[in-house]
């Protein structure tokens, strides 16, 4: 999302912000900007200045103008093919990656472990 330096917007779907599906914002949003903040966004209805959103991780980039800059990446992305963005897509809206990695780490560790200990001589 591109934002200019005065847009300011509503998180939740109070008011119609970002999510606006009433089961959205209170779901995604702790892992999106942290638990402290999404309790904040979601119980008051604060708007969120460009430079915050940024600073959260909601904003991807603030500038003057920025639908040039949105036709720009919306150029790119298309320069990819047709297949790039849904896989782009599947991959990084897959959620807690990492974790999920770092735990496929150490079950494959424990059973190369076990593996060794049961190995004869």
């Amino acid at each position: 999302m591109v934002y200019h330096i005065s847009q300011a917007w509503l998180v939740t779907e109070w008011g119609g912000g970002l999510f606006h599906e009433p089961s959205q914002g209170p779901w995604i949003l702790p892992d999106l900007v942290g638990r402290v903040a999404a309790l904040e966004f979601t119980m008051t209805g604060r708007r969120v200045g460009a430079a915050e959103g940024l600073a959260l991780g909601l904003v991807n980039r603030i500038d003057e103008d920025p639908d040039r800059v949105a036709v720009g990446l919306a150029e790119t992305l298309a320069s990819l093919g047709p297949q790039a963005a849904g896989k782009i897509k599947t991959i990084t809206s897959a959620g807690r990656l990492l974790d999920r990695l770092r735990a496929e780490r150490r079950a494959n560790q424990a059973a190369w472990e076990r593996m060794i200990a049961e190995e004869p001589g």
